[in-house]
């Protein structure tokens, strides 16, 4: 039998860091014509190595930001050496696996193009058996530089509004609070910001897997659970068996034999269903309601003698859940009610930014930072039971997801548009489908996430911010995206779970998006003592900016 997957952890490479100044970068912007090398450490940022060599000041403090937006409209490149050894290299499959990169960028081995990537919120996957070699190899990601990509995209397309007419933040598949925000700075950084790794093998693969729980009748349940695998070679017979564990009263195991088709073209992304039935399994609640319980879902790829080939595991939750939108028999309006196990949930949260101004700063903790962690349980201490995830920044880590899965804390989940009008033109359309299709598979396994969103304040933004007067004739701005093609998505490969079309939404796109009596609505307009004078069926987003901490300000006298 074939060796096992090998790993190559990339971030134990010695990195180095060398910056350009872009050739589209404006004369007006001051700063560096070059720059390193420098160490760089992964996962990390630009900004992160170059305050560690002493180069800039910490943007996250004093007025460093302003003197730093030189960073910006710099091409940026690491690179680092490695080798392979004998036992990775007689493996047949070989991929670069890069779970995040921040942006634009372009992969190099051995000086030959391995792979492109345009887009923040999802992994970049490349084969790259015919470009390296036992022993010495030499990788090289090369950034352009975000500031100036964004203009060029602009001219091209035409511009449209955003957000306080900041940068065109549209035209780039990247957290928009990096090209700053009412809350934060402008930080236009870059880098290898999730972990990266070669991985070398002879045997196909568990691509991704999709469960899919339905409740069939008073305590009893139906797993479909679609599987979708890579590298089968032609002609092939394996078999996928998934088990569910956990103390359940019947725990099925379900196999499903088949022949890979032999055309290279059908063989390259097979999909195939194991269903399985449980009787009487522990559900998942939301706090306040019940205890979260999970059960661990294991898929195996196995050949015909039960020899497994790529194992999936993740946590799973079963729970019957549907959004109550049904209009009021009064006619005055429709709620906006989370049913969770037939219980209506009185949901009481917190809307969720970026923990960190600059990506990368993981530890080795389980759930990443401390400071993450911390944060998330103050959610326990408040009593909290919901996290609206912002649409301007990213999605998060797996373990934020399974840190909610086991606290009972649903996520309502947007997708990654807020407070703009996005251009609809090539090549957004084609990269927000792959993203939209990635982020969806990764994470409808978790019971957590209760909402699927179509961004923050888009479309509220058309209607009342004189958007839609400064529109050109014809010139779109997002709407195919909010309607048509993030709900063809989340029916096709999520459909337990409802889709709303942007926050705030009304249900219905002949009503004002933040109508008070229909939907959930946004109330920024009034202060403290007069939120008990406006209706809402669902506040999704309310509060003011306040004043820093006091542990900030005792830093400055």
């Amino acid at each position: 039998m074939d060796s096992p997957q090998r790993t190559l952890d990339l971030s134990t490479l010695s990195w180095t860091l060398t910056g350009t100044r872009s050739t589209h970068a404006p004369e007006s912007n001051p700063g560096l014509h070059s720059i390193g090398p420098l160490p760089a450490r992964l996962p990390s940022c630009v900004h992160t190595a170059l305050i560690a060599a002493g180069v800039i000041g910490d943007p996250r403090t004093g007025f460093h930001e302003l003197s730093q937006q030189w960073v910006g409209v710099t091409d940026w490149v690491f690179s680092a050496s490695f080798n392979l050894d004998e036992l990775h290299a007689s493996h047949a499959i070989h991929e670069l696996v890069l779970d995040g990169l921040d942006t634009t960028a372009t992969i190099r081995i051995n000086g030959t193009i391995a792979g492109q990537c345009s887009n923040v919120h999802h992994e970049h996957r490349f084969s790259i058996a015919s470009l390296i070699r036992a022993g010495p190899n030499e990788i090289a990601i090369c950034f352009a530089a975000p500031l100036c990509e964004i203009r060029t995209l602009e001219q091209e397309l035409g511009a449209r509004p955003v957000n306080g007419d900041w940068d065109p933040f549209i035209f780039m598949r990247k957290a928009a609070c990096n090209f700053g925000w009412d809350w934060g700075p402008k930080v236009a950084t870059c880098g290898i910001w999730k972990h990266c790794r070669i991985e070398s093998r002879s045997t196909p693969r568990i691509r991704s897997v999709r469960p899919h729980l339905r409740l069939v009748d008073a305590d009893r349940w139906q797993a479909h659970i679609d599987v979708s695998l890579a590298d089968l070679p032609a002609q092939t017979s394996l078999r996928v068996r998934a088990t569910i564990d956990g103390g359940l009263e019947t725990a099925e195991v379900c196999t499903l034999a088949f022949s890979a088709p032999p055309t290279a073209t059908a063989a390259a992304n097979p999909e195939q269903r194991v269903t399985l039935h449980i009787d009487h399994p522990a559900r998942w609640y939301p706090r306040r309601h019940g205890a979260a319980a999970c059960y661990q879902l294991t898929v195996e790829l196995i050949t015909a003698d039960g020899t497994p080939l790529s194992t999936w595991q993740r946590l799973i939750g079963f729970r019957d859940l549907k959004l109550d939108t049904t209009p009021d028999p009064s006619g005055s309006g429709r709620p906006m009610t989370f049913i969770v196990n037939g219980q209506p949930v009185f949901c009481i949260g917190v809307n969720w930014i970026p923990s960190d101004l600059l990506p990368g700063l993981e530890d080795v903790s389980p759930l990443g930072t401390p400071a993450l962690k911390a944060l998330l349980d103050h959610c326990i201490e408040a009593n909290w039971n919901m996290i609206r995830i912002w649409g301007g920044g990213t999605t998060e880590s797996d373990a934020f997801y399974e840190w909610c899965d086991a606290h009972g804390v649903m996520i309502w989940q947007d997708f990654m548009f807020a407070c703009a009008m996005y251009p609809e033109e090539a090549p957004f359309p084609a990269l927000i489908e792959a993203e939209a299709r990635a982020q969806v598979t990764h994470l409808a396994s978790h019971p957590s996430i209760v909402l699927w969103c179509g961004g923050n304040e888009c479309i509220w933004g058309y209607e009342s911010w004189g958007w839609k007067q400064r529109l050109l004739p014809g010139q779109s701005w997002g709407a195919g995206f909010y309607h048509t093609l993030l709900p063809r998505i989340v029916q096709e490969l999520d459909p337990t779970r409802p889709y709303w079309a942007n926050s705030p939404w009304s249900g219905d796109e002949q009503l004002h998006p933040n109508d008070a009596a229909h939907g959930d609505r946004h109330t920024w307009e009034v202060k403290l003592e007069d939120y008990r004078t406006i209706p809402s069926r669902f506040c999704s987003e309310f509060g003011h900016q306040s004043p820093s901490a006091l542990s900030t300000l005792t830093k400055l006298v």
